[in-house]
C-alpha cells in the first residue's frame, strides 16, 4: 500500500511540472499573437494524426483494447488507455529525461559561444535545465527503476517496445 501511495505523490510531482510546461507552450503561443482559446480551439491536423500514428507498434494497433482518441500525443494516450500505469511512465520517459539532457547540453555549449539574450529558446532551456524540472527527472528515473524490478523477460521487452516507440513520436515533432 505504501508503494502505491508514494508512487502516486512521486507521480503528481511530474504531472506538476507538466502544467509548467503548458504555459511554458502557451507563453511562446502568445509571442507569435497565437491566444490560448485559439490553441485549444484549433483542430489537429491530418498530418499530426498521421505521424502520431504510425509511430504505434503494429501488434499494438491489433490489440483490441486499442483506442484511438484525437490528439497529438496518441501514442502516449493509447499506452495511457491501454496498458499499465508502470508502462504510461516508460512512455512519458523519452520526453522527460530527454528534454532535461538537450536542454543542459545546449545550455552548456551556448555558454561559452552564444549570449543567452540572443537565443530564442532561451526560456524553454531555461525551464528544462531548471531544479523543478531536475526534480521531475530524479523521480521519474526513480519510478521507472522501481518499477522495472521483477519485471519478466517479457515485461521488459513490452517496456523496450513502448520506449522505443515513445521516442520515435518525439524525435518526428
Amino acid at each position: 500500500m505504501f508503494y502505491a501511495v508514494l508512487t502516486v505523490m512521486q507521480s503528481a510531482t511530474i504531472v506538476t511540472h507538466i502544467n509548467t510546461e503548458m504555459q511554458l507552450h502557451l507563453d511562446y503561443c502568445a509571442e507569435f499573437g497565437i491566444s490560448r482559446a485559439e490553441v485549444e480551439a484549433a483542430e489537429e491536423s491530418p498530418a499530426s494524426i498521421a505521424y502520431s500514428r504510425s509511430a504505434l507498434p503494429s501488434r499494438h494497433v491489433s490489440d483490441p483494447r486499442y483506442i484511438d482518441p484525437p490528439s497529438n500525443h496518441r501514442y502516449i494516450l493509447d499506452i495511457g488507455a491501454t496498458r499499465s500505469p508502470f508502462l504510461l511512465q516508460v512512455a512519458f520517459a523519452p520526453c522527460l529525461l530527454g528534454y532535461g539532457a538537450i536542454a543542459r547540453r545546449i545550455h552548456s555549449e551556448a555558454s561559452t559561444s552564444t549570449p543567452t539574450t540572443q537565443n530564442p529558446y532561451q526560456k524553454w532551456i531555461d525551464t528544462y535545465i531548471g531544479e523543478d524540472y531536475a526534480e521531475a527527472e530524479r523521480v521519474g528515473s526513480e519510478l521507472l527503476e522501481r518499477g522495472a524490478v521483477g519485471l519478466s523477460r517479457s515485461g521488459l521487452e513490452e517496456a523496450v517496445e513502448v520506449f522505443v516507440g515513445a521516442t520515435k513520436v518525439s524525435l518526428k515533432r
